[in-house]
């Protein structure tokens, strides 16, 4: 899975303001989709992390620099598709059935 490590890195790189991730390789994997949002309060800027079951949400904060290492979790192994807007581009990362890895990315 080298291919998805360089995908999810060169996205985070870009100023991420949110990301959702769905498509569930597992029909018994417990959240639908997970959405990752950009937040602010008066301290500091983070990250929150939205787990979406069929009737509840799960909220988790995340540090800036735990981006990448949250999403390859989700991503390797329990989801195939990714979409993600960032200040000036949108990502959209899907994996096939071989595990293949598919990177299309589209400038504002």
């Amino acid at each position: 899975m080298e291919e998805l490590k360089k995908s999810i890195k060169e996205i985070v790189e870009q100023d991420i303001v949110k990301v959702v991730i769905s498509n569930k390789k597992d029909k018994e994997e417990k959240y639908n989709k997970i959405v990752i949002l950009l937040k602010e309060n008066s301290k500091k800027k983070y990250y929150q992390i939205e787990k979406y079951t069929d009737k509840q949400v799960f909220h988790e904060n995340i540090e800036l620099n735990m981006l990448e290492e949250k999403i390859l979790e989700f991503m390797e192994s329990k989801y195939k598709q990714l979409s993600a807007w960032a200040t000036d581009m949108n990502f959209d990362l899907k994996i096939s059935k071989k595990n293949k890895v598919f990177l299309g990315k589209k400038k504002k």
